[in-house]
């Protein structure tokens, strides 16, 4: 009896098709989870800005105690111009102006500083504000924004939605 000695070739090429194929596996699912970490990245920023623009504008509506008319609404890029003021204990009245520069939201309180409050990769794609009057008793105003997040090849898009009462108004 005679012993063998290695592999046959039609053994190798099995075993080269097989470990082919288990890497191409491989290769796939690290890269399906590469793009589903980048989705959630861009799911998160887009998350963590639409959450703190929406808390900023409803704020600065709460103090505020009216619109100007200066302000662009029904249109995008939208420019709400109020009349606020610092806190509800304050009332000095002071111009709060949000909007789009530079594709980041932005507020600038009276003189001061422009201040921006959208996450780096986020974009303002569409705001637009609307005014509602109840009557004289009081005022709100919807907001709708869109913000679109980009990192790489990967990009989401999302539209935001709120309404709130000038509180200063009543």
């Amino acid at each position: 009896m005679k012993h063998k000695n290695g592999y046959t070739l039609i053994e190798l090429v099995i075993y080269v098709g097989i470990v082919a194929v288990v890497a191409l596996v491989v290769t796939n699912s690290i890269l399906i989870l590469n793009r589903t970490l980048a989705s959630f990245r861009l799911e998160r920023r887009l998350a963590t800005s639409s959450e703190t623009a929406m808390r900023r504008i409803v704020r600065e509506a709460h103090l505020a105690r009216d619109i100007y008319a200066s302000s662009t609404l029904g249109s995008s890029p939208g420019v709400l111009s109020l009349a606020s003021q610092e806190s509800e204990e304050d009332d000095a009245a002071r111009d709060v102006m949000i909007y789009v520069s530079g594709g980041a939201l932005t507020l600038r309180r009276g003189t001061g500083p422009a201040v921006a409050f959208t996450a780096g990769g986020v974009t303002v794609t569409n705001l637009i504000f609307r005014q509602i009057v109840n009557g004289t008793v009081s005022k709100a105003v919807k907001v709708e924004l869109t913000l679109r997040a980009s990192a790489g090849n990967a990009s989401t898009t999302k539209n935001y939605y709120t309404t709130t009462l000038l509180r200063g108004a009543y």
